[in-house]
């Protein structure tokens, strides 16, 4: 049960054998005779058999399988137990209600919504979600209908949706109001991706297709007409723009507009060709041939006169100059002399400005011969250095008492983090497992190597059906 409306997928060790706690084990597994999986009559089972009649202690039987009160699944069902059966179940959220039958047959205590079978007069209603406990006897009256079904109240039935559909109007199961997941709404269809282009883009947000000019609130972009939606931005971008704002507007960032030519000029980040048909980036070398109208790699801000070369006003970070835009020394943000490592006035990201007499260079963070610390990603700029973060193969510790300054401690294997293979498991004695490497004290290192840790256990046994070895337990999954 998981959820427990909804079915769950199982670790099972053996096809033919009896659910204790939603997995499926042999009979005379230990777990079965903890939980105290019995026929009916308390008698012994045998590894064909495929339910429990009877559970005990702390477990309690539900649907033929014993699960334990206050472990996942059982805590979803049941919040107390006695001699084997649940003495009250958890209706909160309304997905399981009580049997108010007056003499109730053991194991049927909790009824799930969706629990077609007849239980002591009693039963749920087909793929329903939520419900009421019903007052007589007969079927409980369902308020909710699981995803893909929706409600019909005046028959107390949940009708299926049409393809694709995770909700629909109850007048009409082929209009979708919500798709299921890969699928996008567009009108009252549940659509592919695929079918979601050109002047409607597909939103994984909302799972809906959305007109590229769409009001912004409405995740579009006015006036676009032709889009994408661009996973990095987490938007759309425009390709093509129409109406009163023909022109495309495309910022540092990749994000996009569509504007006249005075929304172009805005900001003083974009011109207008001469043949005013295009948006340019001032740092843009490449959307035109003509030199009057390319910018330059290292503007940021610039102005243009019609059949005059754009003209920079601000020089984009890394960059020198006024008039014209000089790269500076790599590392560098902003310079006092172009390509002179010793000029730097600030620094990139992972770099801090080292200065000695006159000469202003940036150097990594890392460099310990220069200041730095070893496995710092990021540091401050500021006089004193701080590291304010670590590579992600190593450990973040707070230097001092300083809260924005840390040591990095190499966590695990090489500089790019790799741990090595661990060693041959001798005769199937030992189960070697991936951690966070937290505390054990089952767990002893071998290697000395932070993230890897090997699990001694003298009872590990192969497995008999194919399946695989996971914690002392042959396991595989099956839907």
């Amino acid at each position: 049960v998981a959820g427990p409306a909804r079915s769950a997928r199982r670790l099972v060790n053996d096809p033919a054998g009896v659910l204790i706690n939603s997995l499926c084990r042999p009979a005379s597994s230990p777990q079965a005779i903890t939980a105290g999986c019995t026929g009916k009559d308390g008698a012994a089972l045998t590894d064909s058999s495929t339910a429990c009649g009877m559970c005990s202690g702390e477990f309690f039987l539900f649907r033929g399988g014993c699960y334990k009160v206050g472990e996942a699944p059982g805590s979803e069902i049941c919040t107390k137990a006695e001699g084997g059966k649940c003495t009250i179940c958890k209706t909160e959220g309304n997905y399981i209600f009580k049997n108010p039958a007056t003499s109730v047959t053991l194991g049927n205590e909790c009824i799930l919504c969706s629990d077609t079978t007849n239980r002591d007069g009693y039963k749920g209603v087909a793929n329903c979600q939520t419900c009421t406990a019903p007052g007589s006897a007969g079927a409980t009256t369902c308020s909710a209908c699981q995803a893909g079904y929706v409600r019909d109240a005046n028959a107390n039935v949940c009708k299926k949706c049409g393809t694709g559909c995770s909700a629909c109007s109850a007048s009409d199961q082929q209009e979708c109001t919500a798709c299921l997941e890969g699928k996008y709404l567009d009108g009252t269809s549940c659509v592919d991706a695929s079918s979601c282009t050109g002047a409607k883009y597909p939103d994984p947000k909302t799972n809906k297709c959305i007109q590229c000019n769409a009001a912004a609130e409405q995740g579009g972009i006015p006036e676009c007409t032709a889009c994408t939606y661009n996973d990095s931005l987490q938007k759309p971008v425009c390709s093509a723009c129409g109406g009163p704002k023909p022109l495309l507007k495309t910022a540092i960032d990749g994000s996009t507009s569509c504007v006249n030519a005075d929304g172009c000029k805005s900001g003083s980040t974009h011109f207008v060709n001469d043949s005013s048909d295009k948006c340019i980036p001032c740092n843009d070398t490449t959307t035109e041939t003509d030199a009057n109208d390319k910018g330059n790699e290292g503007y940021m801000t610039c102005t243009k006169n019609s059949g005059q070369a754009p003209v920079c006003s601000a020089c984009l970070s890394g960059y020198y100059g006024t008039d014209i835009c000089t790269k500076c020394a790599d590392n560098c943000a902003t310079c006092s002399e172009a390509n002179n490592a010793n000029k730097c006035l600030t620094c990139m990201a992972g770099f801090f400005l080292v200065t000695t007499g006159e000469n202003k260079k940036c150097v990594a963070c890392d460099s310990v011969s220069d200041g730095g610390r070893e496995g710092c990603s990021t540091c401050s700029n500021d006089s004193t250095f701080k590291c304010t973060d670590c590579k992600p193969n190593y450990r973040r510790q707070q230097n001092g008492d300083a809260s924005d300054d840390y040591t990095c401690t190499r966590a695990c294997g090489d500089s790019k983090g790799h741990c090595p293979p661990p060693p041959s498991c001798r005769g199937q004695s030992s189960l070697h497992i991936t951690t966070n490497c937290k505390p054990s004290r089952r767990r002893r290192s071998w290697t000395g190597c932070w993230g890897t840790r090997a699990l001694d256990t003298p009872r590990t046994r192969r497995c008999s059906t194919g399946g695989g070895l996971s914690w002392h337990r042959c396991r595989q999954e099956v839907d």
